[in-house]
């Protein structure tokens, strides 16, 4: 069995006519599995369906009913999603998003506890094919306190490996309720 890869990915428009236009059709396929929205060629054999997700997507394999929430946060539609994947987030994947949806902009974040790395992204349509995440490596408590007190996390970096506490407070949610 792989190890799991936690993510955590906000859509946004980033222009109010084709962005929200985009975004509709992403909440209308009703579904945010990479091999459903961007589907292999029917000439893929099973056998090479990792292979090939791990090509284009960046990962093996994406949780087929990922957690999720639509709705409205200061007068912009949103789509926040908490997924597993197979090793790795899932990059190659949100650079598909950005050029097929036009107009919307996908924020991610990700950890891998089991390897000891997470890290946290930015793509939109002027993101290139070699845009790379801010990636981080951790091998000690300390190390992730560094790396929470660096970002602003959604997802916090953790490891049931280490005991000690986590400094982050994440009570500050911009899209409260209140």
């Amino acid at each position: 069995m792989p190890n799991e890869c936690e993510n955590y990915v906000e859509i946004h428009p980033t222009n109010v006519d084709e962005g929200a236009a985009s975004l509709r059709r992403l909440l209308d396929a009703g579904t945010f599995d990479a091999y459903k929205l961007f589907p292999p060629p029917a000439t893929i054999k099973p056998e090479d369906m990792n292979n090939y997700g791990y090509e284009h997507y960046g990962t093996k394999w994406m949780a087929k009913e990922p957690g999720s929430a639509d709705g409205l946060c200061n007068g912009v539609d949103f789509l926040y999603l908490f997924f597993n994947s197979a090793w790795a987030p899932p990059e190659k994947f949100y650079k598909l998003l950005v050029r097929e949806y036009p107009g919307i902009k996908v924020k991610f974040e990700y950890n891998e506890w089991q390897m000891g790395f997470c890290g946290h992204g930015e793509y939109d349509a002027t993101t290139t094919a070699d845009a790379e995440p801010k990636h981080y490596n951790y091998e000690s408590a300390q190390d992730l306190v560094d790396i929470q007190n660096a970002y602003k996390w959604t997802l916090v970096p953790w490891s049931p490996y280490f005991t000690e506490d986590s400094p982050y407070n994440s009570s500050d949610d911009e899209c409260s309720s209140e």
